[in-house]
């Protein structure tokens, strides 16, 4: 069996090689991560002969690129909204709460990625997106896009219903 050590950028560019076995595919990763790391690389991965994928690691969302909905963090929920249009327009915010009312803004980030307004929430809702809109689908069972009860038990394990998960990604 070979493995293929695979390290992709967020352009889809790819460093990779091939190994005879899975511990030479990940020293080599090892041995290459400054230049990895260099590469702006979103994710590195082994790949075996027969096709399957194991992620040995995998790069922070980018808060630009997260879902605008409803997510949770230690049973606590939060909302993330990117307005279309107006002074705000192409910004990302995250406040508390799953609703306008009695909300505060916790965390801003410009258009241009720049985060204005850091908080905890959002490296962790970064960090890992659907794990957090599994929370809250758990604590509310809705579905942390659209809002809609969840009524299916593999919705609410996942906390998006299945047209909306097939957006999350």
């Amino acid at each position: 069996m070979t493995f293929r050590f695979i390290a992709e950028t967020r352009d889809r560019c790819r460093i990779s090689d091939d190994f005879a076995d899975r511990e030479s595919a990940v020293q080599f990763g090892r041995n290459h991560w400054a230049r990895i790391k260099r590469a702006n690389t979103q994710r590195c991965m082994v790949i075996d002969s027969t096709g399957k994928a194991e992620c040995l690691w995998s790069a922070p969302t980018d808060p630009r690129d997260i879902p605008v909905g409803k997510f949770a963090n230690d049973g606590k929920r939060y909302r993330v909204t990117r307005p279309a249009t107006g002074k705000w327009s192409a910004w990302t915010f995250v406040a508390t709460g799953s609703d306008y009312h009695d909300s505060k803004t916790l965390a801003m980030v410009a258009p241009d990625g720049h985060v204005v307004k850091p908080h905890a929430v959002l490296t962790a809702i970064c960090a890992d997106p659907a794990a957090r809109a599994a929370e809250y689908g758990q604590i509310t069972g809705q579905c942390a896009m659209c809002g809609r009860v969840l009524e299916d038990p593999e919705s609410r394990r996942r906390g998006l219903g299945p047209i909306c998960a097939g957006k999350f990604g």
